[in-house]
């Protein structure tokens, strides 16, 4: 199988940004998403999970990401499929 037009970066071959899906791809019950969501994983009909990956407010701040932690003390969240 080529891996011509696969996303390294999504298990489920859709880009994380736009939700394209330019070859094969597999149609997942369950994303798991790291750091912050992605735009391109609200319309794959999945639950999403957010898992925190340990990054400080620091990093988002210097990037200029406007970002909130959403994850209190746990380790990972669900996210709303209207998120």
């Amino acid at each position: 199988m080529s891996t011509a037009g696969l996303c390294p970066w999504n298990g489920s071959a859709s880009d994380a940004t736009t939700g394209d899906r330019p070859g094969v791809a597999v149609t997942p019950t369950r994303v798991v998403t790291l750091a912050l969501p992605k735009t391109g994983l609200t319309n794959l009909g999945a639950d999403r999970v957010l898992a925190d990956i340990g990054l400080l407010s620091g990093v988002y701040e210097r990037l200029a990401i406007p970002a909130a932690s959403p994850f209190g003390d746990a380790y990972a969240v669900t996210l709303s499929l209207s998120a």
